[in-house]
């Protein structure tokens, strides 16, 4: 018979802001009571529809279900509640040990960004979006569009948005035109390639893991004004260019940009390094160092494009510039990850740790470590599985692989 834990997700902790109550709530009648409270401060919130709709999953399974929960995270929606939101899920494992799985229930916000992080814990067997329907008077336009503006992420954009570039182009006047276009662009290319969710997350988990008291702030400072000054050179170097074609003047920009923009970035990157080692958080170390291998590749690849659209070298000098860089790549990560695996993850591995999938299924537990083959053996007898350690994902008080 299954046992089956069914999780109800509150990721903005609108059960701690508004009602007043900590997470995890744990319990068929204390998820009842806080979901009624909830809804008795503010009857629109759809964490307690989600709520209801979970405890009627766990009436409808029957003795499949062992109990009931709800985890809660933190208004920042972030890195901080994804990290509150893990913490309450293992507390909740421990009471729980021999469960099956879980029945996540969502109200089809973007709790459902948790799900590969709750997979790492513990496998989920199902899932189930509840949608709130909506009085016809809610529906109406007025109504929807002062519900929205008080929003402040769409706040920012219809008021915040047009008061930076009245005043950009207030001050800076014909440049701060162009900047601004520059910016739009910019932008509507992050969004059209599905990049604007991924930067404003790294923007939070960064602001969430940084402080003006340590020693990787002034990189940080020194980052944001190199980036800065990248752009100013290359809106001279543009100046350098008579009668020049749209890609001339294009690639001019970038020539003059790109190496500021690189040291910025490699800047941030360092001061990124040092805070991830002082929250010993290892995975991210490897993570900005192969960042780094990248961009210096990138850095190379773009300043061969430029001296080809000007003329300093011929199409096979870049291809073969390409080719190198490509292998400056290959062995620079392979570097990196040799090293982080050698001096991070091979002390941390021992027997009985246990192992799971990217996907949180459970696949056993180490039976042996060999360092000299630099692999790990799972299971036992006719069962065993040899895993290398360049599969290995994370090493914590289990092991995660990529099989």
């Amino acid at each position: 018979m299954s046992k089956i834990l069914v999780v109800s997700v509150d990721r903005d902790d609108d059960f701690g802001k508004k009602a007043k109550i900590p997470g995890p709530i744990i319990g068929k009648q204390k998820n009842l009571e806080a979901a009624k409270q909830l809804l008795i401060v503010d009857p629109t919130e759809s964490d307690a529809n989600a709520v209801f709709e979970a405890v009627k999953t766990y009436d409808e399974l029957g003795k499949d279900a062992v109990d009931i929960v709800t985890l809660t995270g933190h208004a920042s929606r972030g890195y901080k509640a994804d990290k509150i939101i893990l913490a309450q899920l293992e507390q909740v494992m421990k009471k729980y040990k021999k469960i099956d799985g879980i029945f996540l229930v969502s109200d089809g916000a973007d709790d459902e960004e948790l799900i590969p992080i709750l997979q790492s814990r513990i496998k989920i067997l199902s899932k189930k979006v509840v949608i709130v329907k909506q009085a016809a008077e809610l529906e109406r336009g007025y109504y929807v569009l002062k519900q929205v503006l008080r929003d402040p992420h769409f706040a920012r954009i219809v008021f915040g948005l047009p008061g930076v570039i009245l005043l950009t182009i207030a001050f800076l006047q014909d440049v701060g035109a162009r900047l601004i276009v520059l910016t739009i662009g910019f932008y509507l290319l992050l969004k059209g390639f599905g990049l604007e969710d991924p930067i404003i997350n790294a923007f939070r988990n960064f602001r969430e893991t940084t402080s003006i008291e340590r020693a990787s702030f002034p990189l940080y400072v020194g980052s944001f004004l190199t980036i800065i000054l990248s752009v100013w050179a290359g809106f001279e170097k543009i100046k350098t260019l008579a009668a020049a074609s749209p890609i001339q003047i294009s690639a001019g920009f970038v020539s003059g940009f790109i190496n500021l923009f690189i040291v910025g970035i490699i800047l941030f990157f360092i001061g990124r390094i040092g805070d991830m080692g002082y929250r010993k958080e290892l995975q991210q170390i490897r993570k900005y160092l192969l960042s780094i291998v990248t961009v210096l590749a990138l850095w190379i690849v773009i300043l061969k494009a430029t001296d080809l659209v000007f003329g300093f070298i011929q199409l096979d000098e870049f291809l073969a510039w390409v080719v190198v860089v490509f292998i400056f790549t290959v062995v620079g990560v392979s570097i990196v990850r040799r090293v982080y695996i050698d001096r991070y993850v091979a002390p941390k591995l021992r027997k009985k740790l246990e192992v799971y999938d990217a996907e949180g299924k459970f696949v056993g537990e180490i039976s042996e470590v060999n360092a000299k083959n630099r692999s790990i053996f799972i299971g036992s007898g006719k069962q065993v599985r040899k895993v290398p350690y360049n599969k290995i994902i994370v090493v914590k008080d289990f092991v995660s692989v990529r099989l």
